[in-house]
């Protein structure tokens, strides 16, 4: 009995170390390379819908910036905006002063279609405190009637960049594009974000460069 039980050992011994060497020759012949732990590693997905955007360099933000507002998605506009142009928006439109921010040659019509002036507060489907809201409503307006300040309608051709400062004179990067439907040449003065982020901290042509953000146009003052 134990020579029987030794053999039967043996055996089976003899048949792992086969089964193990026909194992490993297929994955060699298999062609199909092995990942080591870091290729295996899947990127984390973005955890929010700011984080999900291209703003990895001045060009990719103003790609992403542009593309939004070809599609009249202005809240993304909005987010991509860099948090000096969102305030000073804000305080212009507390100011009245809504020649900085739509074109209101037609305004008593382009009002209208403004349900926070046109309506009043609290009328709308969301918060007027959402600034990104307000926004929205002002961006559509401008759509509708052809009144932007700047039309950055169509994809932009990125033509030079070069260092600059913003008026707070922080770090910027000015870089000159041209738009579908703008004649002009256009500057995207560009920040980076402590995120290291891209954002747009103004648009302007040249001879609008002192004006507020975040458009600026020629004849406009501070």
């Amino acid at each position: 009995m134990k020579a029987r039980a030794r053999i039967f050992f043996i055996v089976r011994r003899i048949l792992l170390a086969v089964a193990l060497a026909l194992i490993l020759a297929c994955s060699a012949c298999s062609g199909t390379p092995t990942q080591t732990p870091t290729e295996q590693a899947v990127k984390p997905e973005a955890r929010t819908y700011y984080e999900s955007l291209d703003l990895s360099s001045p060009e990719s933000a103003i790609g992403t910036f542009a593309d939004a507002f070809s599609k009249d998605d202005f809240p993304t506009v909005w987010l991509i905006l860099h948090r000096t142009a969102q305030f000073v928006w804000v305080q212009q439109m507390r100011l009245l002063a809504y020649d900085a921010l739509i074109q209101t040659d037609n305004w008593e019509v382009v009002m209208m279609d403004i349900p926070t002036l046109a309506e009043g507060l609290n009328t709308g489907e969301h918060s007027e405190v959402d600034t990104g809201y307000l926004f929205d409503q002002f961006m559509l307006a401008a759509r509708k009637h052809s009144a932007f300040v700047l039309d950055l309608t169509g994809p932009v051709e990125v033509i030079s960049s070069e260092p600059s400062m913003t008026a707070q004179e922080d770090q910027a990067i000015d870089v000159t594009v041209s738009v579908e439907r703008l004649e002009e040449e256009v500057v995207f003065r560009m920040v980076q974000a402590p995120s290291g982020r891209w954002r747009v901290y103004k648009v302007f042509v040249p001879g609008g460069e002192e004006a507020l953000p975040p458009w600026g146009v020629p004849g406009e003052n501070e």
